[in-house]
């Protein structure tokens, strides 16, 4: 399994967070800081998210999912506080 490196701003320091690439429809990559429980989701329009106060087991959960979307749609989105870090490609 390739890891891809990505850069968080979190507390006001950079930090490097390391993102899985995953086969996914709509996710790209899936990265989690255990210590500041953010996960950072790389969707493949190339829109890149960090999800605040995510638990380590549901970032386990949406790694380990038969489908990333629909783990995502259930379990994440409208549930966590959210930052668009960048957004899709044009």
């Amino acid at each position: 399994m390739s890891v891809v490196g990505g850069i968080s701003k979190l507390g006001g320091c950079h930090a490097v967070m390391k993102r899985i690439p995953v086969t996914s429809d709509c996710i790209a990559a899936i990265g989690y800081d255990r210590g500041a429980h953010v996960l950072k989701i790389e969707f493949t329009s190339g829109a890149l998210y960090h999800y605040f106060e995510v638990p380590a087991s549901v970032y386990r959960r949406l790694l380990n999912a038969d489908s990333h979307g629909t783990c995502f749609n259930d379990e994440i989105k409208g549930v966590y506080g959210y930052e668009e870090v960048k957004g899709p490609r044009s």
